[in-house]
């Protein structure tokens, strides 16, 4: 793993963790490398059990103003397909950014799924992705 991808997913994992216990049981996270724009970043996926997943996304390389949509899709980020589950957008005014997605089923954050992130357009480009182990 690049150390620039790295570092955030460490940052990210800290955050959501207290500083006796570290990051909560059952947490995974996916590298979310550049697919255009030099934009990258982490997700970190939290169980919560009852079948489902908070999804906590972090980016960086963001352009200021743009609404960034995010959702997981089915196949991976070299064969992407359809999605299946929407994930909170981000919209920023500095040039990184984060959101936080409650309730992603549990069924869609396995093998054989992606996470991506796309700027505006049609159909929305891809700017940064993930395929979830």
């Amino acid at each position: 793993m690049r150390a620039s991808i790295a570092i955030p997913l460490l940052f990210s994992l800290a955050a959501c963790a207290d500083s006796t216990s570290g990051p909560p049981p059952g947490t995974r996270g996916v590298v979310l490398a550049s697919v255009a724009d030099g934009i990258s970043g982490s997700a970190l996926l939290a169980d919560e059990g009852a079948a489902v997943t908070t999804v906590w996304v972090t980016l960086q390389g963001l352009a200021p103003g743009v609404a960034y949509s995010g959702s997981v899709g089915r196949g991976s980020c070299q064969s992407p397909g359809e999605s299946v589950a929407t994930l909170v957008a981000m919209t920023t005014t500095t040039t990184a950014g984060s959101a936080v997605t409650p309730n992603v089923p549990d069924s869609v954050l396995q093998a054989g799924f992606h996470i991506r992130y796309a700027k505006p357009g049609v159909p929305p480009p891809m700017v940064a992705c993930g395929n979830i182990d």
